[in-house]
């Protein structure tokens, strides 16, 4: 997030994936390890200035979850060069109609292999 706060990358979600955030940060794995603040933080962040698209042409049957085909639909919709994701099945396509699919590490590698 530190990275995004910096301007280095442009973040974009839908609404859909911003309420998944939102359900996934208030659970109890990430309460106990992120503060109320730091959350907050973050989604205040994210709808602030974050590019939020509408998924008007929705994806079927690649990924393992329908929800997962959803961020792919996002990510085509907004034209994105890389999908950032810790999910296991996305990364295995390693790739979706020109979308990179990469782990939130390989991502930090490749910014600072370019700045």
């Amino acid at each position: 997030m530190e990275r995004a706060y910096a301007s280095e990358f442009l973040v974009v979600v839908s609404h859909e994936i911003l309420d998944e955030v939102e359900r996934t940060l208030t659970k109890r794995y990430f309460a106990e390890r992120i503060s109320e603040f730091e959350i907050e933080t973050a989604l205040g962040w994210l709808r602030r200035r974050a590019q939020i698209v509408t998924v008007t042409e929705p994806v079927f049957g690649i990924a393992s979850h329908p929800e997962d085909d959803f961020v792919l639909a996002a990510a085509l919709i907004a034209k994105c060069d890389y999908l950032v994701t810790g999910d296991t099945m996305l990364l295995r396509l390693e790739e979706y109609e020109g979308v990179k699919i990469i782990s939130p590490r390989d991502f930090l590698t490749l910014l600072d292999a370019t700045l």
